[in-house]
């Protein structure tokens, strides 16, 4: 009888110990702090589109290349006084205009000369430990132009990039008049848009930046937004010029 007593006893005190165990278990998943991983797609590129866009007085745009030096985002600017900037502003590259605004050709072609390394998976600032993914050209998508004129502007949604115009427009993704924000700011999401672009009209239609830019180079840039009713169809042009018209989009391919 004695045995059998301390037999149950021992089961009593055991099983006491497991649930007491189990309990501090749940307790601590109960109160556990819930976690929520978000996926932040930092730009890749910033497009100084202009010959006023860069002022090396403005320390907003100066804390800003400082960002992207950081992040290893991509840095060029699209216009004609390379001399004048290029010691103020020695970390981004210059490249001179080739097309007016709204033609794309020239932003197309900036994204395709620079190579950036892409950021950890979970987006360009998000989380993981796989290997990093190979070197490449910028995404439109996280392509972010600073620019002064609504054809600018215009060129840019034709490439699918975010625009932040310095004058009041209604195509432009946001109107600035300094830099006065974050690389943060203007991630997707950021604080001024939630979602990626789309190459787009100035209805918001979804166009092709190829098809966009063989009208330009085919059609010229007063008469693009009809190129079907008094111009020549691309069937009827001259050989050789529809070869070089096809020779300088050679990156869209």
């Amino acid at each position: 009888m004695n045995t059998e007593y301390q037999l149950l006893l021992f089961l009593l005190l055991f099983f006491k110990e497991v649930w007491a165990f189990v309990g501090r278990g749940i307790d601590r998943q109960k109160f556990k702090p819930l976690m929520m991983v978000r996926n932040i797609d930092h730009p890749e590129c910033l497009i100084f589109y202009g010959d006023g866009v860069l002022n090396e007085e403005d320390g907003g745009l100066m804390s800003l290349i400082e960002e992207c030096k950081e992040t290893g985002a991509a840095l060029i600017s699209i216009s004609t006084n390379k001399e004048t900037k290029l010691k103020a502003f020695p970390e981004i590259t210059f490249l001179s205009p080739t097309r007016e605004a709204p033609n794309p050709l020239d932003l197309w072609e900036a994204i395709q000369s620079v190579v950036i390394q892409p950021r950890p998976f979970g987006g360009s600032a998000g989380f993981g430990t796989k290997l990093p993914d190979p070197e490449r050209q910028p995404m439109p998508a996280r392509t972010v132009v600073f620019c002064e004129t609504v054809d600018q502007t215009r060129a840019a949604r034709f490439c699918g990039m975010r625009v932040m115009c310095f004058n009041d427009n209604d195509l432009a993704d946001a109107i600035v008049d300094t830099f006065d924000f974050y690389l943060d700011d203007i991630a997707t999401p950021g604080s001024y848009w939630l979602n990626p672009p789309h190459p787009r009209d100035d209805e918001g239609n979804k166009v092709y930046v190829g098809d966009v830019v063989l009208e330009f180079e085919t059609f010229g840039d007063d008469d693009r937004s009809k190129p079907n009713a008094e111009n020549e169809s691309i069937d009827d042009m001259d050989d050789d010029e529809l070869n070089r018209i096809l020779a300088d989009m050679a990156p869209l391919r």
